[in-house]
């Protein structure tokens, strides 16, 4: 998206000419995306769940096997944020928004847009029908959350791409403050959230470091057994 793909079409002199790739192909890949972090495409069936156990002890780490924030014990949740920032971090990449920026026809995919869908598919979803979905919802929630607010301190992003940003940070930290649960889980992630914001937005100078993301494993080397 953002106009950073090519044509196939080869010119007469041999060149590949850059083309923007229609609007409504990139509306139809960010919606593609958008569905990817739904919780039911996050989560991991119960048959599988059932057979990732943790390996005998003294077993070497395979580079194919997932990291986990739960030690040697599989966690759903860890391979969730990896999927979603698989799917949201390059989204929201400072080159990517500058360019989404520059988007002035009528029907075209804006920056805004995009940051506006990002949201809206996370942080103003309905309620989830189980709390097992509810958990997969916040870690979809957290992923854009902290990709939005490292976006917005990359001195790297242009002013246009930060000032979209922080304007629908403060409006999120307005809805999170009116927004309540009865689900203790649920009601401390929107505090952290809340807290998170309000710390980037009125003192962004001591905002610490974020703790780095679980990454996805690289997989079996192409041409080693």
């Amino acid at each position: 998206m953002g106009g950073q793909f090519q044509s196939n079409a080869v010119a007469g002199d041999g060149q590949v000419p850059t083309a923007w790739v229609p609007a409504a192909k990139q509306k139809e890949a960010l919606v593609l995306l958008l569905a990817a972090i739904e919780p039911e495409n996050l989560d991991i069936p119960d048959r599988v769940l059932n057979v990732l156990v943790p390996p005998p002890s003294g077993t070497r780490r395979s580079q194919e096997q997932f990291s986990s924030e739960a030690g040697d014990a599989f966690s759903p949740l860890t391979a969730a944020r990896v999927l979603a920032g698989l799917v949201v971090q390059p989204l929201l990449e400072p080159e990517r928004a500058a360019r989404l920026t520059l988007a002035t026809e009528r029907d075209a995919l804006t920056w805004s847009s995009v940051v506006g869908r990002l949201v809206g598919a996370t942080w103003s979803a309905p309620v989830d029908s189980s709390s097992h979905l509810a958990a997969l919802r916040r870690v979809a929630q957290r992923t854009v959350l902290d990709a939005l607010l490292d976006l917005a301190a990359k001195p790297e992003a242009t002013p246009e791409a930060r000032s979209v940003v922080h304007a629908r940070l403060v409006r999120l930290r307005g809805e999170l403050k009116a927004r309540h649960s009865s689900d203790p889980s649920a009601e401390a992630h929107l505090r952290l959230a809340e807290r998170d914001l309000t710390e980037f937005l009125d003192q962004p100078e001591t905002r610490k470091t974020r703790p780095p993301r679980p990454t996805a494993p690289p997989g079996r080397p192409i041409g080693e057994e």
